[in-house]
């Protein structure tokens, strides 16, 4: 017998959506793992555009030699990690560039998951986050790249602009979930609410699991391993950024206590995916 077939799959979607407590739930299963933020999807972006220079692999002449490499990266980047099942997490594996690679890459459609929640409340959990920390990544790249929202508006304001600028840390999430409602790449796509995950986490996880095509398990969520602060975290100026409660449970601000009327309107604004 050969070995086993590593089933690698995909998760894009928004950020503060649940997904550190999903990995702590699904570390419960032994034959998944759901990766922290990972570089890979940038990793082999790098590889396909350096390839693509190249004259036999712009030809064509190379196209089967050129697949196994993007292919070979994905083994090479989990090959210490046992699970039968890898998802590998990205807010780029959601982009219609990215989807059309892993399509060649993989010889299928990718299955990407897609977590989401109101804009509102995605933008306010990251607000309300750097007005308890000082130190807190959001104003420290605002510094940084002098962005001019900063000296001209209210900090709040300046934030939410950041959040949601062209180019910014949202950006390419709100780009997935596009894909992700679009009638050519949905087909890709598990749609699923941060509400759902929390209120109804069984049903949720059934319907991962089936997307997946994995084999369902049962999961016990009261008793979830975690961190109040992580490495993370402290390196973001926010300790407790990416901490997991032991009790899968919905804890979030409420946005119209966070955020500014300008705040709430830019981020409704913005959010297509939510009946407002």
């Amino acid at each position: 017998m050969g070995e086993p077939v590593t089933r690698y799959r995909f998760m894009a979607g928004l950020p503060r959506t649940g997904t550190n407590a999903l990995a702590a739930v699904l570390s419960q299963n032994p034959a998944v793992y759901l990766s922290p933020q990972s570089e890979l999807a940038e990793q082999m972006l790098t590889i396909e555009r350096t390839s693509r220079q190249c004259e036999d692999v712009a030809l064509g002449t190379m196209a089967d030699n050129h697949a196994a490499l993007l292919a070979g990266s994905l083994d090479a980047f989990y090959a210490n990690q046992p699970q039968a099942v890898i998802i590998d997490k990205s807010r780029r594996w959601g982009t219609p560039y990215l989807l059309q690679m892993l399509t060649r890459v993989l010889g299928e459609s990718p299955r990407v998951l897609c977590p989401v929640r109101p804009l509102t409340e995605v933008v306010a959990s990251f607000v309300a986050k750097a007005q308890q920390h000082e130190s807190n990544f959001i104003d420290r790249a605002m510094r940084e790249q002098e962005f001019m929202p900063l000296y001209r508006k209210p900090i709040d304001d300046a934030r939410v602009d950041w959040l949601l600028s062209p180019g910014g840390l949202l950006d390419l999430s709100i780009l997935s979930v596009y894909a992700a409602h679009h009638p050519e790449t949905r087909h890709h796509f598990h749609v699923y609410t941060y509400a759902d995950l929390v209120t109804e986490p069984g049903k949720t996880l059934d319907g991962i699991y089936d997307f997946l095509g994995v084999e369902r398990f049962a999961h016990d969520f009261s008793n979830l391993p975690g961190e109040a602060e992580t490495h993370s975290g402290r390196v973001l100026g926010v300790p407790d950024f990416h901490a997991v409660r032991p009790v899968l449970a919905a804890k979030s601000p409420d946005p119209a206590t966070v955020l500014t009327d300008y705040g709430m309107a830019r981020c409704q604004m913005e959010d297509f995916w939510t009946a407002h």
